[in-house]
């Protein structure tokens, strides 16, 4: 059920932005587990046409990819403006 996603599916539709060497997957939510050094994300659903095969491997589609990386960047954003006063204080 796994499926390559964010940066390494960014990486296999050639999108110009992404490291080559990114390991990443998505699961079902209900299938995750831990793992070593792999980037794992869950989701509790995907639709069939999220999945495409990129050189014979399982992949998120170029748009799902674009989704995701945009929705993981938003919430980087609101994390990084939620703590950046408190560490702005200290910088006096």
């Amino acid at each position: 059920d796994s499926v390559i996603s964010y940066e390494a599916a960014a990486a296999l539709h050639g999108l110009d932005r992404s490291p080559r060497d990114a390991v990443e997957f998505t699961v079902p939510r209900r299938a995750r587990r831990s793992a070593s050094s792999l980037r794992i994300h869950t989701t509790q659903r995907h639709d069939p046409s999220d999945i495409v095969t990129v050189d014979g491997l399982r992949t998120m589609s170029a748009t799902r990819t674009v989704i995701d990386l945009a929705h993981s960047i938003y919430y980087c954003f609101i994390f990084l403006n939620s703590i950046s006063p408190q560490f702005l204080k200290g910088a006096d």
